[in-house]
């Protein structure tokens, strides 16, 4: 699959070309980043009583949550073992 995002990638881009690996190291470093911001956001929302906060949801959290899912966030880190189904949900969209 990441060779097929290299191609992809590297036929539209402007910039340097990418290897399929350094792709993939930058989505997993982008899901981990954007889920906790989300994470953060969603249990701030459940806050009762506080004063209005400051999100940091941005326009990229929302991209990167709506191609991961937004329903199972909080299983990350659960238990001995954690499980991470953004990239079966990523090739269960091919």
């Amino acid at each position: 699959m990441w060779s097929n995002v290299e191609t992809t990638f590297n036929a539209n881009s402007t910039g340097p070309h990418r290897k399929g690996s350094d792709l993939e190291k930058k989505w997993e470093n982008l899901t981990s980043t954007q889920r906790g911001i989300y994470q953060d956001h969603q249990r701030m929302l459940t806050l009762t009583g506080s004063p209005p906060f400051n999100s940091k949801c941005t326009i990229i959290t929302e991209a990167v949550m709506n191609v991961i899912g937004k329903e199972g966030v909080d299983i990350m880190g659960i238990g001995p073992s954690s499980l991470d189904t953004s990239i079966l949900q990523l090739t269960d969209m091919r």
